[in-house]
């Protein structure tokens, strides 16, 4: 740990990154001496983020308790981010009582055991976070019944729960609860939810707020993707990520159904198996759609599926375009060559797609000319 000296004008002339630096270095009493003594700094401490684990939660409440020294409570005030750690199972329950204490924007966990989990979902509906992260924080299938109780009365609006392993009991739990809460963005990604999660997911949607959300990796297959497109529709969702789950051609056919009635103006479909066909049923239900940035990088998709989507692209709105990965071959890129001049695409991606020398010459022909 880097030694702290109390002699804060001797800090003055650091750069703002540095000041950060340095707190990171520090352990909790050295920081908050260290940050609430340098004034000429102190406009940047909502930059700052506050590390708790077992080891200082009692310290820190014990100070917020007693202490009453002016420069500390500004110092405290400023405070907007919090992660909370506990990878060693350690029960750091009285969290909930610190995090009513700072004025959070923002609080990242990790490593939480059922325990701690709950402690923390006790404490949001006596603050003003508005973003959780909990990715990668191991709370398996308890931690949505402890938020499903917290978050009608909590102000989140952006839950970060992907890489948790919840299944689809645990998204089931959760979706009933979304309809109550304030939740815009939602990810779920790496949820082993499978097809079961987004039926739950699909039955509350049209009554949330939610407006993103991610639900790749997550193995729904085009069960999953059909059940989300017949709700689509009728939900406020603008970007939607179902990118690596096992979806074949049935669930574009489905989600061209759905598209042009929706809000989406960012589809994620990449790494799945929709092919060609799922292009072509794509590409005619585009030009109606308020799709402006699409993935189907690794789709195999193959040069009938670029030419089906060339025809397409003049019409759309879409202005970002990602097909790397596809094996489109030569005919597929001069059929996207000769449509690009007449859309409004600013960003095509096209790695790994085996054009050979004629369609990479024809896109080179139309990138001069842009």
């Amino acid at each position: 740990m880097m030694p702290f000296t109390d002699k804060s004008n001797s800090f003055d002339t650091l750069p703002v990154k540095i000041i950060c630096k340095i707190c990171d270095y520090l352990d909790f009493k050295s920081r908050l001496r260290f940050c609430s003594t340098n004034r000429r700094h102190r406009e940047f401490l909502p930059n700052l983020m506050i590390h708790i684990d077992q080891s200082n939660v009692e310290e820190i409440l014990q100070f917020l308790q007693d202490n009453e020294d002016t420069n500390h409570k500004n110092f405290f005030s400023k405070v907007q981010a919090i992660t909370l750690y506990d990878f060693h199972g350690n029960n750091i329950s009285k969290s909930h009582q610190l995090l009513g204490r700072f004025k959070l924007n923002r609080v990242f966990g990790q490593g939480f055991n059922s325990m701690t989990i709950r402690a923390l979902a006790a404490g949001l509906p006596h603050n003003k976070i508005g973003e959780l992260n909990l990715s990668g924080s191991k709370i398996s299938t308890e931690g949505p019944k402890a938020l499903a109780v917290a978050l009608p009365s909590s102000n989140i609006h952006n839950l970060d729960l992907s890489v948790n392993y919840i299944g689809s009991e645990g998204t089931k739990t959760l979706a009933a609860a979304l309809p109550n809460t304030k939740i815009q963005v939602l990810n779920l990604s790496g949820n082993n939810i499978d097809s079961k999660g987004p039926v739950a997911l699909a039955a509350a949607l049209p009554r949330t707020k939610i407006q993103e959300l991610n639900l790749s990796e997550n193995d729904i297959g085009s069960e999953g993707a059909v059940a989300l497109a017949r709700a689509l529709p009728i939900t406020k969702i603008q970007v939607l990520d179902l990118s690596d789950n096992n979806i074949d051609s049935k669930g574009p056919v489905a989600l061209a159904v759905a598209l042009p009635r929706t809000k989406i103006q960012e589809l994620n479909l990449s790494e799945n198996d929709i092919g060609s066909d799922g292009a072509a049923a794509l590409a005619r239900a585009l030009p109606t759609t308020k799709i402006q940035e699409l993935n189907l990088s690794e789709n195999d998709i193959g040069s009938d599926g670029a030419v089906a989507l060339a025809t397409a692209l003049p019409t759309t709105k879409i202005q970002e375009l990602n097909l790397s990965g596809n094996d489109i071959g030569s005919e597929g890129a001069v059929a996207l060559a000769t449509a690009l001049p007449s859309t409004k695409i600013q960003e095509l991606k096209f790695n790994f797609n085996n054009i050979g020398l004629k369609g990479a010459a024809a896109l080179c022909r139309v990138a001069n000319k842009l």
